[in-house]
């Protein structure tokens, strides 16, 4: 990651200034080829039947396929974003056309690097995005102009949550897609009741924007935040 410091893992394991060697394994044509080629696998064939359904509503916007990397329908942690990144996009150079925390991408590696902290398996876990097309630069509009992107979001993530039986837990990434929850808390206050929430800031380079003091700040609070997540899910 080009903005990361070279701390040292809590576990004491591996540094921080390796991680995007330690992860970003998209970039290996064969991996991503083996998972892309997995996506209608069992545990994730109604979540991509489903982001078939949203690419067919709006022809010509990108939907990235869930990756079969995570739990699909055992999952019990959703990881909520805004919308895709472009590393998600198939048609651009080193783009995997998945939602996976192995995107060459910062704000992918920081997620995989906080759920391998807190121990938590991918397979415990599934990505999604309160605004699942590919919508460049969305989380810098106004909020009037960004609202009914959320709001149009909000009754797609209802739909992502009934193929999830076993979830028990939300974790946010961003002050926006937090402003999603609350909406999605408004609409759906049963379903929001039922599931722990956590939350921390955007991963991406616009959340950890500041110096390398403050980054470490950052970092630690996300691991604090994973490991109270992942008690949540274990019991």
């Amino acid at each position: 990651m080009s903005d990361c410091c070279g701390i040292v893992d809590i576990r004491g394991s591996v540094p921080w200034m390796g991680m995007a060697q330690m992860y970003h394994r998209m970039k290996s044509r064969g991996y991503s080829d083996d998972l892309r080629a997995r996506i209608y696998d069992p545990h994730v064939r109604e979540l991509n039947e489903y982001v078939d359904e949203l690419t067919a509503r709006k022809p010509g916007k990108f939907v990235p396929h869930i990756s079969p990397e995570f739990g699909g329908s055992a999952a019990r942690l959703l990881l909520l974003t805004l919308s895709p990144g472009e590393k998600t996009r198939l048609d651009l150079p080193g783009g995997s056309g998945l939602l996976s925390v192995e995107n060459c991408d910062p704000a992918a590696s920081r997620i995989a690097e906080a759920l391998d902290h807190a121990r938590i398996d991918r397979a415990a876990c599934v990505s999604w995005n309160i605004y699942p097309w590919y919508e460049k630069g969305l989380g810098e509009l106004k909020p009037s102009l960004r609202e009914p992107y959320l709001l149009e979001g909000v009754d797609l993530v209802i739909q992502v949550i009934a193929r999830l039986p076993q979830l028990q837990a939300v974790f946010v990434f961003g002050d926006v897609p937090n402003r999603g929850w609350d909406l999605f808390r408004q609409s759906y206050p049963r379903t929001a009741r039922s599931l722990k929430h956590f939350s921390h800031r955007s991963t991406g380079p616009s959340g950890y924007r500041g110096s390398v003091e403050q980054q470490k700040v950052w970092r630690q609070q996300l691991f604090v935040e994973m490991v109270r997540a992942e008690r949540v899910i274990r019991d």
